[in-house]
């Protein structure tokens, strides 16, 4: 099995921090302060992302066992994007070992169709693909741009994660591979079915989620809590981060015990 890159801070009740694709473990260093402060924060680098190997069968199971081999034996899990899906796969395979899970700009289905028309258009999609195929690293830093498109966020920290990413850049096969994931992944059943605490947190500016899938959401996972930052887009840990700690710790304080 591939090893997975960790980092752990902090004491306390056991948190795991999934990033998004083509990212690393580096987008929540400004998080981590706060969240170490109060929990022992384990934070993991996706299948050949950041320092983690990449996994031999790009499919979801194969990165569910692996983030599972990694993470705490019981503790929430936080994820961001596609790390928001893989922490609800994992809470459905196994529920002994997710307390909870707690999802960022994450979709349900994240490219458009198959009954949900709350996603990226497949136009889009495949532009990402033939973009990776051909130059990956522009298409990273374009890629980056468009989640903070119509939010006011500072070129300084648009330009903060692009170095982050570019410093420890996906090789082209694994961010091909998280582009499969976000491609097939459909986690309708998989949140009607999923018995841990699930908080959905999504921005209002998103270009990349529809803010609309959180007024849909509740149809598929009925106990599911959702909030809604409406000034944030993709990244709103990054852009509004009082307004998203201040909807993250309660979630966190309630399941962590």
């Amino acid at each position: 099995m591939a090893q997975l890159q960790t980092t752990v801070v902090g004491d306390g009740a056991d948190i795991v921090l999934l990033h998004g694709w083509g990212m690393n473990s580096r987008v929540w260093a400004a998080l981590l302060p706060k969240l170490s402060a109060r929990f022992r924060v384990t934070c993991i680098d996706l299948p050949g992302h950041g320092g983690s190997e990449a996994v031999e069968a790009p499919t979801v199971g194969v990165w569910v066992d692996a983030l599972l081999a990694a993470a705490p034996p019981q503790a929430i899990w936080l994820g961001w994007s596609l790390g928001g899906m893989l922490a609800i796969s994992a809470a459905t395979a196994r529920p002994d070992r997710v307390k909870g899970v707690v999802t960022v700009a994450s979709n349900l289905r994240f490219v458009a169709g198959g009954g949900w028309p709350w996603g990226v258009s497949r136009q889009l999609f495949d532009d990402m693909v033939s973009g990776i195929a051909e130059n990956p690293e522009e298409t990273l830093r374009r890629f980056v741009a468009l989640q903070f498109l119509g939010v006011r966020a500072g070129a300084e920290m648009v330009r903060q994660l692009r170095a982050a990413v570019v410093a420890e850049m996906p090789s082209r096969q694994a961010l091909l591979a998280g582009l499969d994931l976000l491609r097939d992944l459909d986690l309708r059943r998989d949140v009607s079915t999923c018995r841990a605490p699930l908080r959905m947190i999504f921005g209002g500016r998103d270009k990349l989620v529809p803010p609309d899938v959180a007024t849909v959401v509740t149809d598929h996972a009925p106990t599911a809590e959702v909030a809604m930052l409406d000034q944030a887009g993709h990244a709103s840990f990054l852009t509004h981060p009082e307004a998203f700690v201040s909807l993250l710790m309660p979630m966190l304080e309630v399941h962590a015990s």
